[in-house]
């Protein structure tokens, strides 16, 4: 599934699907069942390990499931929830 500013892809768990180039990434790991603070600024790829998880990105809505990884563009106002426990792992450049 494709739209305007995000690109989600399934990437199959040991997958590589995506790359990162920079001097610095920020890596976190995050398990909720809730709102997940906004990383606004630098270009992100968002995978979901466990779980279901809802992104907005201005008029655009995801609906990922476990397996699943987003690439989010830098400056880019996104929301994320988790609509059941879930298990998020996000790559961000510094």
């Amino acid at each position: 599934m494709s739209l305007d500013h995000c690109t989600v892809q399934s990437t199959g768990f040991g997958t590589p699907g995506f790359q990162a180039a920079g001097n610095e990434l920020v890596v976190m790991m995050t398990r909720d069942a809730g709102e997940l603070p906004a990383a606004p600024g630098a270009e992100q790829m968002v995978a979901l390990l466990e779980g279901r998880a809802r992104l907005v990105c201005g008029d655009e809505r995801h609906e990922l499931v476990a397996g699943e990884g987003i690439l989010v563009p830098a400056n880019l106002a996104c929301e994320w929830q988790a609509t059941e426990p879930s298990l998020f792992y996000r790559v961000a450049r510094k």
